[in-house]
């Protein structure tokens, strides 16, 4: 994993319910300088958008509480319309992706996503300012 970056930093969430996943790709983001805050579930997800505004939410599908699908909406819902929306889900079938889409989601990476592909999309969407 890299540590260099051309994005600014950046407030993420991320959001999944096996534990270990969710720290792991916590600490690799903040590894790249983002200010990172962590859910377990959907639920804990959703309480978070209302308390604060997000760059980017890189969130699980199958979550306990409510689903991804329902937080990527919640994430519409609030209008918060520069928020980046990435899944990062064990399923990997063309349906999944396509109702990841649906419900909002800008991209969907099938686990174990690669920090660094998660870093060139929020560098595409995010640049350094100048």
């Amino acid at each position: 994993m890299s540590t260099i970056t051309s994005v600014r930093p950046l407030k993420l969430l991320v959001v999944d319910d096996n534990t270990d996943a969710a720290d792991s790709l916590a600490c690799c983001m903040r590894g790249f300088g983002h200010r990172v805050a962590v859910a377990y579930d959907g639920n804990e997800a959703v309480e978070l958008l209302y308390d604060s505004h997000f760059d980017a939410v890189l969130c699980d599908i199958g979550l306990p509480g409510r689903s991804g699908y329902e937080v990527a909406s919640q994430v519409l819902d609030l209008g918060d319309l520069g928020t980046l929306v990435v899944a990062i889900t064990g399923y990997g079938s063309q349906c999944v992706k396509e109702a990841a889409r649906e419900a909002g989601f800008d991209y969907c990476f099938v686990k174990p996503a690669e920090p660094d592909d998660i870093e060139r999309i929020l560098e595409s969407h995010f640049p350094a300012e100048t």
